[in-house]
C-alpha cells in the first residue's frame, strides 16, 4: 500500500505514544499555545489541554465524532459482530 510519510508517522508515533501534544509543549518556549486544542479554542473559546483521548474521543469540535460515525455505519455493514467500545488501547 502507498502511505504518505505523514500518516505513517502518525501510526508510529500512535503506537508508541509520542503523539506531540498537550503538555509536550508547555516547555518550549514559544510554542505553549500548541498545548491547548486549537479547534475548542476557535470554536467555543476554551483552552482545553490537547491529549491523544481528547483529540482521537474527546473532542466535539475537531470532525472526530463524524469520523467515528462513518467508521461504525460501514462496520455495521460488514459484520454482524457489535460495534466495540472505543478506547485508546482499541485506536493502538
Amino acid at each position: 500500500m502507498k502511505i504518505p510519510p505523514r500518516v505513517k508517522d502518525l501510526m508510529r508515533y500512535l503506537v508508541i505514544g509520542k503523539i506531540k501534544c498537550g503538555t509536550y509543549w508547555t516547555n518550549i518556549p514559544g510554542y505553549e499555545e500548541r498545548a491547548i486544542c486549537s479547534f475548542c479554542k476557535k470554536k467555543n473559546d476554551e483552552e482545553i489541554v490537547e491529549s491523544e483521548q481528547h483529540m482521537w474521543l474527546d473532542c466535539e469540535n475537531n470532525g472526530q465524532n463524524q469520523a467515528w460515525e462513518t467508521t461504525k455505519k460501514i462496520w455495521q455493514k460488514c459484520t454482524p459482530r457489535p460495534w466495540p467500545l472505543l478506547s485508546m488501547g482499541l485506536i493502538r
